[in-house]
């Protein structure tokens, strides 16, 4: 960059960052890592402090000279928390963290509270916070684009008002579907009322967002039928990635077992369950199998306890739960594994999750519980890396297990995965960035 030329400014608006951890916050953390090898200075909007599922208090050791911004909100999910004496905001290792409710008045009037004024999400409460602080730091900090990222989608309205306000260019960023994601599940349910109010702030989104990016070609073709009046030019694809110097310094080490590992969070739509299963059978079937296998459980349940499972399938001693770990850490135990699982939703065929360019770029073999046709088991598919099952078919992932036991001589093509390094996504933003000046 010449030296001449004004280094441009992008104000980073994400409820998620370090400390607050969790797959969805690496990447506005690496945008804001790699955006100043590209001519764009990152200056960050986040919270102070809120209730979550997990916190990664290093997560910011590796980017230098990055200035951040916090601000207060109305956190109505600690002040559920408190009301049922929850746990949340400590990470788990394996229990869940309090989201059933006992059947009775509190239940039904949280309830009606989630249902007709979190909307769209429990972290509305940041957004006066959010704006206020925003239109001060877009004029302090001489901003020349506004990127926000969701979920929470309510990030998305604080950038609409801002858009408003200010009329500066405005880039939205999808990590996952927002009207159309898994609602024929309990968990995200939404009534008629809500989901048409929803659509129609999605849709204001969209009409006045200057670029709308995500992470998968499937959330893109779903917008584009739903909101079929906006401009399709507006529309662009930003894979998830991995980034190269998490790897540096690991050394993989030999296991005196062979070792599966699973990172991430377990919910009501990925459990481990059917695997467990599979793998008590298997064990059942082969005694040699079950001594020389280990299965690490890393992250939080939302729900389900985990060790509970564990112990009903007779699994103690193959089974180690480690709980939630900051990411370094979560990188090494995915180098140091023999062999990698992905359990995935199979309502959320668009869903690539963050780890699995992780695992992918680790070259170990995945063992994937993931929809056939959903874009995780085609990346699969198309990088060599690994085998996907039916998660309802209980001989399958019996069968692919031993597979991967006996094979072991998987050969992932890394002239595809090299495509989902961070800093070539990164590029890839500033230039969309760059466009919009």
């Amino acid at each position: 960059m010449n030296k001449e030329t004004k280094q441009k400014s992008a104000l980073i608006i994400s409820f998620g960052f370090p400390p607050i951890g969790g797959s969805g916050v690496e990447r506005p953390l690496k945008f804001a890592k790699y955006l100043p090898n590209f001519g764009w200075r990152p200056v960050v909007l986040t919270v102070k402090s809120a209730v979550f599922h997990a916190y990664n208090l290093t997560g910011m050791e590796n980017v230098k000279n990055l200035t951040v911004y916090r601000t207060g909100l109305i956190d109505f999910l600690n002040i559920k928390d408190k009301m049922i004496k929850t746990s949340l905001t400590l990470p788990s290792p394996a229990k869940g963290e309090g989201l059933e409710i006992k059947k009775g008045p509190l239940k039904y009037l949280l309830g009606i509270f989630n249902q007709y004024f979190l909307i769209p999400d429990d972290k509305i409460g940041w957004m006066p916070f959010a704006v206020k602080e925003a239109v001060k730091i877009i004029k302090k900090e001489k901003i020349d684009v506004i990127y926000t990222t969701g979920d929470p989608f309510s990030t998305f309205l604080i950038g609409l008002m801002l858009k408003k306000i200010t009329k500066k260019p405005w880039v939205v960023d999808y990590r996952d579907s927002w009207t159309d994601f898994e609602l024929t599940n309990p968990m995200y349910f939404k009534g008629k009322y809500r989901q048409a109010l929803e659509s129609l702030m999605e849709f204001h989104v969209l009409k006045n967002a200057d670029k709308i990016i995500s992470v998968s070609p499937l959330i893109n073709d779903k917008l584009q039928k739903k909101h079929d009046k906006i401009d399709k030019e507006k529309y662009d694809l930003i894979y998830n990635g991995y980034d190269p110097d998490d790897f540096n310094n690991i050394q993989k080490t030999k296991n005196k077992k062979f070792v599966i590992t699973h990172t991430g969070i377990f919910n009501a739509t990925r459990s481990p369950v059917m695997f467990l299963g599979a793998l008590r059978e298997l064990f059942d079937e082969d005694k040699k199998l079950k001594e020389n296998m280990e299965i690490r459980l890393i992250g939080s349940s939302l729900g389900e306890d985990i060790n509970e499972l564990i112990i009903r399938q007779g699994l103690s001693q193959n089974v180690k739960v480690a709980g939630y770990l900051k990411h370094d850490d979560c990188v090494k135990e995915i180098v140091n594994a023999d062999a990698l699982l992905l359990i995935q939703s199979y309502d959320n065929l668009e869903a690539y999750s963050g780890k699995i360019f992780e695992y992918l770029y680790s070259k170990n073999p995945i063992i994937a519980l993931a929809p056939p046709l959903g874009c995780a088991a085609e990346l699969i598919k198309k990088t060599k890396s690994g085998i996907i099952a039916e998660e309802n078919n209980t001989e399958n992932i019996k069968r692919i297990i031993k597979e991967i036991y006996h094979k072991r001589d998987f050969t992932p093509d890394m002239d595809i995965i090299k495509q989902y390094d961070r800093v070539k996504l990164t590029e890839k933003l500033a230039k969309i960035f760059d466009e919009l000046l």
